[in-house]
């Protein structure tokens, strides 16, 4: 079945250059760039992108604003 935004397959997210670090934590992704700003995306039923909301799913990664790395 395709939806929208899912993929049984990797794919190269447009945008998202320089990781240095990913984490697959569930039905979610977070990402760390080289800059040290972090990227989420995926389920948000109960918030776990760290966008403040609790759904619907961020189908293309986000940065977390107040959290950074550095």
């Amino acid at each position: 079945m395709n939806r929208p935004g899912i993929s049984s397959t990797p794919l190269q997210v447009p945008g998202l250059t320089d990781l240095i670090e990913i984490a697959l934590p569930g039905s979610h992704v977070m990402a760390a760039r080289s800059d040290g700003t972090v990227w989420a995306g995926g389920s948000n039923e109960v918030g776990q992108v760290g966008n403040g909301q609790q759904g619907p799913p961020v189908l293309s990664p986000q940065q977390v604003v107040g959290l950074d790395l550095d």
